[in-house]
């Protein structure tokens, strides 16, 4: 019977939260903890449009208010074009949390096309999250910000793609 119950209330929460699926109810396996820790985990994508310009900067964006305290556990972007690696003229893509006032913001994740593998359309790169605990923590009210500052005299052109953020509910 507390299967059914805690059955029914998933389908109620993952209904208004728009994430139903029924292939993973009940039965003899059915782990409570993992269907929780799937129901608080969601994505947000983000259409990005850099400067196709080498040498410009993609000054700092808002793309998202937080809205309840999450985490961010993963971080990526899926360009629509190819990007060549470069170690003299690169960029570093930045995912940063602000808190809405004038304060700095801080990193999330980044990636850095001065090393690693050259970009593929439609592969994703995956963003380092930060060391520090805090700075993938976010309060409600909370922003989340892009921003791409580019390196050396020729620079690179950043594609146009997806950023897609992972966050857990806290």
């Amino acid at each position: 019977m507390a299967v059914t119950l805690f059955n029914g209330l998933l389908k109620r929460i993952r209904g208004l939260m728009g994430t139903h699926n029924d292939s993973d109810e009940g039965g003899d396996n059915f782990n409570v903890e993992s269907q929780l820790q799937a129901l608080a985990t969601q994505s947000k994508s983000f259409n990005l449009d850099p400067s196709t310009n080498a040498v410009v900067n993609t000054t700092k964006r808002h793309v998202y208010d937080v809205r309840w305290p999450i985490e961010v556990v993963e971080v990526n972007y899926c360009p629509d074009g190819a990007l060549v690696v470069n170690g003299t003229n690169y960029a570093i893509m930045s995912l940063l949390k602000g808190n809405g006032a004038a304060a700095a913001a801080t990193t999330v994740a980044s990636v850095n096309t001065a090393a690693g593998s050259n970009w593929a359309a439609g592969t994703a790169v995956s963003l380092t999250l930060s060391a520090t605990a805090a700075n993938k923590k976010l309060a409600a009210g909370n922003m989340l910000a892009t921003q791409i500052i580019k390196y050396g005299a020729g620079g690179v052109a950043v594609p146009k793609g997806a950023l897609v953020v992972h966050y857990r509910l806290q």
